[in-house]
C-alpha cells in the first residue's frame, strides 16, 4: 500500500510538472506587454497618394534612438512616429541618424526620452523550430482603431541566405512560419522565454510566378505589383547580431 502511494504521488507530481513546463511557451503576457512598451508606429504621407506609408520600429535607448527597417523610411529625410502616451496618441517628428540599406536597417532620433527600450539579445543560436515572437503594427492603423501593437508568433523554418539589395551579399535570415502582414517591417522579434530581441521583422513574400534568377530574389519577389501579387506565407526577419554591429558602429550606445 505504501509503494502504491508513493508510487501515485510520483504520477501527480509529474503530471503537475507538466503544464508548468509547457506554459513557459504559451503564456508571455508580461513579456508581451513589456516589448509594446517599446514599439513605435512609423508613417510618413505619400505626396501623390491619399493614404500614408506606414511601418513599425522599436526603441533602443531612453535617448529616444529607433530601430526600423530600411525600407520602411524608403528615401525620406524625416517621418512620423507614433505612440501611446497614458492612454493617448502621440506623435513626434523623427529624424534618419544612419541607414544601412544591405541590411535593410535604419536608426531615428525623436525628442523623447520616455520610452523604454528593449534588450538586445543574440542570433546565432537560433536553429529551425526556435519558437520566436513581435510586435508590431500590421496596416498600420485607422482613426476608427486604437493605436495598440499586437503580438504574433511563430517558429524558425528556416535559415537562408538572401540578397536584401541587387548585388549585395547573401545574408542570412530567419524564415518564421507566421502571419506577416504590411506594416509590421521592422517589429522587434523575440525570444518569448527571456524577452530578448533577436532579430527584426523585414517582411512577408508575395509571388505571382516563378522567379527567372536568383540575383536578387527578395527584391524581385517584393516588387511585383500588388494586383499580380498573393502571400506565399513566408515570413522573413533580419538577425539581430549584424543589426546590433551596425548601431555599435553608428555611435549609438546599447544599454
Amino acid at each position: 500500500m505504501i509503494a502504491m502511494k508513493l508510487r501515485m504521488k510520483g504520477l501527480a507530481l509529474a503530471l503537475l510538472t507538466i503544464p508548468a513546463a509547457a506554459s513557459a511557451y504559451t503564456d508571455m503576457s508580461d513579456i508581451a506587454e513589456e516589448i509594446a512598451q517599446s514599439v513605435v508606429l512609423i508613417w510618413y504621407q505619400e505626396a501623390d497618394r491619399d493614404f500614408a506609408s506606414y511601418g513599425t520600429g522599436f526603441a533602443i535607448d531612453t535617448l529616444g534612438h529607433i530601430l526600423t527597417c530600411d525600407h520602411v523610411i524608403a528615401n525620406r529625410k524625416s517621418v512620423t512616429v507614433a505612440f501611446p502616451v497614458d492612454g493617448r496618441e502621440r506623435n513626434l517628428p523623427a529624424e534618419i541618424v544612419a541607414r544601412n540599406p544591405v541590411i535593410d536597417t535604419a536608426i531615428l532620433k525623436i525628442d523623447y526620452t520616455g520610452m523604454k527600450p528593449v534588450r538586445l539579445g543574440e542570433s546565432g543560436g537560433l536553429r529551425m523550430g526556435s519558437f520566436l515572437a513581435f510586435v508590431g503594427y500590421p496596416l498600420g492603423y485607422t482613426v476608427e482603431a486604437e493605436l495598440a501593437p499586437s503580438l504574433t508568433t511563430g517558429y524558425v523554418s528556416a535559415l537562408r541566405k538572401w540578397r536584401v539589395v541587387p548585388r549585395g551579399p547573401r545574408l542570412r535570415m530567419l524564415q518564421i512560419d507566421c502571419t506577416v502582414a504590411i506594416g509590421t517591417s521592422g517589429s522587434p522579434v523575440f525570444d518569448p522565454s527571456t524577452g530578448t530581441v533577436v532579430g527584426m521583422m523585414k517582411s512577408h513574400i508575395r509571388t505571382a510566378g516563378m522567379v527567372l534568377h536568383d540575383e536578387d530574389v527578395l527584391g524581385a519577389i517584393q516588387q511585383l505589383p500588388q494586383e499580380l501579387a498573393v502571400s506565399a506565407g513566408i515570413g522573413l526577419a533580419l538577425p539581430i547580431d549584424p543589426i546590433a554591429g551596425f548601431v555599435r558602429a553608428s555611435g549609438v550606445e546599447l544599454p
